[in-house]
């Protein structure tokens, strides 16, 4: 009888200690969460849009982003490494458009994302692929012209496709869950 009592409690304590490791962790990503939010933030402000960017609204920036996907999507980068994806192939207005979107908060539901992006980008966290986004805001400030015109954005092809899917499954990714950014 005695062994019963024992192995109870031993039960009852590891549960309570399963617990009690659950809600610290659960805390401690919730204060990774709010700081990765904060960075993101701090890093987003600092991106300067041109002026033909900015003017954008809304409804316009969520059908430039739907045929920058078709676009994406046609060209099944989904089957490319990283590594092997630095060309120099899409220009700043696409570039821009994303950008931007993330200014006004706004997301792309895409199910089905797995099945678009490479697994390299697909497997990592939100917090991992927003630490990506530093060099691209960062190369966006030094490289594109805040007077710049849609044809001058039209015309500067300087963004990867390794960027541009970067850009595009942050997009996704970041809102998809609550205590994400």
């Amino acid at each position: 009888m005695n062994i019963y009592i024992i192995t109870g409690v031993i039960l009852v304590v590891l549960v309570l200690i399963l617990i009690i490791l659950k809600n610290f962790n659960k805390k401690s990503n919730n204060n990774e969460n709010e700081q990765m939010q904060i960075n993101f933030k701090k890093h987003l402000l600092k991106v300067n849009l041109p002026l033909v960017v900015k003017k954008l609204n809304k409804k316009e920036l969520r059908l430039l982003a739907q045929d920058e996907l078709k676009t994406y999507k046609a060209l099944d980068y989904k089957n490319k490494l990283l590594k092997d994806m630095v060309d120099l192939e899409w220009h700043t207005w696409q570039v821009s458009v994303i950008i931007k979107m993330y200014k006004e908060e706004m997301d792309i539901y895409l199910p089905d994302y797995q099945n678009i992006f490479p697994k390299e980008l697909v497997d990592l966290s939100v917090y991992s692929l927003e630490q990506k986004l530093h060099p691209i805001f960062e190369k966006y400030n030094k490289e594109v012209s805040q007077s710049g015109t849609k044809k001058y954005l039209l015309d500067q092809v300087i963004w990867t496709s390794k960027d541009i899917s970067i850009l595009l499954l942050f997009l996704v990714k970041y809102k998809k869950d609550e205590n994400n950014i």
